[in-house]
């Protein structure tokens, strides 16, 4: 995977029947699970077509849906409209969700997500005088990141002098030792909110919020309802501070706006999952899983038959 598209779908389409083969342990000539597929906004027509082909002809499976994950996520907070910003592993997508349609002429992909905030950690790390006898390799960053002793900045800190290194340090401990952690576990996360300094060349996550909330209807009225709608998933979501961190950094470019009317947003407003789904309830990663298994409507075995791998254009939702 290359930015959240497949590179290699000979490796792919491998990796999948691994999973169904090995990991599931599903007997492909008698395979009778329909499966449930989610796909990124990253993805093309020609892309979903390939895959629905995977499953139906290699896999074998007897039914299959096909979910956006934009729309996926938004049905799992029960909402028909909303902002999605989906920060994964390797990417970070903004997309938009109107009436149940997802715009996909309007989405945006940065390469910027878990990848970039570890390498960008390990650098910040090395820099640091106290841990120069820290083993300081992937797995050393990946056990500090989801320690949960890194948060993002609050917003009001933002207009205060830089963080430096004279920062509190707080304890981590690892493999039977205690490092100290010291401005590092704020400053990683300041890459999502200005991807230069991880050396990634692309606007930051608000600003591509703001973007692809004006490129993605005409309707002034339908572009407020996605404002009332800002929806976070994605594994880095979870972040201590980034839900409250972004909100303000949106809504301090809502407010800038020299257009005023009744349709003008001021500020936006997050979703979260409904209260009933207490299972996913602190999981908002989970949450486009969640909305494919309340709105799975399968295609068959014969409907693929009929149409071909286009069949998921005309079978879904």
């Amino acid at each position: 995977m290359i930015n959240g598209r497949v590179a290699d779908w000979n490796a792919f389409e491998a990796l999948i029947k691994h999973i169904v083969v090995k990991e599931l342990r599903i007997r492909r000539k008698k395979n009778t699970h329909p499966a449930l597929i989610v796909i990124p906004p990253s993805w093309g027509i020609p892309d979903v077509e390939l895959f629905v082909q995977i499953m139906f002809e290699q896999m074998n499976v007897p039914g299959l849906f096909v979910g956006d994950a934009p729309v996926m996520a938004a049905f799992g907070c029960g909402v028909l409209s909303a902002l999605v910003i989906d920060i994964g592993h390797d990417t970070t997508s903004i997309s938009a969700v109107v009436d149940c349609v997802f715009q996909r002429h309007a989405s945006q992909t940065i390469p910027v997500g878990g990848r970039t905030l570890r390498t960008y950690l390990a650098t910040l790390l090395k820099a640091e005088p106290a841990l120069k006898d820290a083993p300081i390799d992937d797995a050393f960053v990946k056990a500090l990141l989801e320690s949960e002793l890194c948060e993002v900045k609050p917003f009001k800190e933002m207009a205060l002098p830089p963080l430096v290194d004279g920062t509190k340090p707080v304890d981590f401990e690892y493999d039977g030792k205690t490092y100290p952690i010291g401005a590092a576990r704020f400053k990683v996360m300041e890459c999502l909110f200005d991807p230069s300094l991880a050396k990634v060349h692309e606007m930051s996550i608000a600003d591509l919020a703001v973007l692809v909330a004006g490129a993605s209807v005409e309707q002034l009225d339908k572009r407020l309802a996605l404002w009332d709608s800002v929806l976070l998933t994605g594994g880095v979501s979870p972040v201590k501070g980034l839900k409250e961190r972004l909100e303000n950094e949106l809504n301090s470019r809502l407010s800038a706006s020299q257009t005023s009317n009744e349709f003008q947003a001021k500020d936006c407003k997050f979703v979260k999952v409904p209260e009933y789904f207490l299972a996913y309830k602190d999981s908002p990663g989970d949450i486009t899983f969640l909305g494919g298994i309340i709105t799975a409507k399968h295609i068959t075995k014969a409907d693929y038959n009929e149409m071909g791998p286009a069949v998921f254009r005309f079978k879904q939702l």
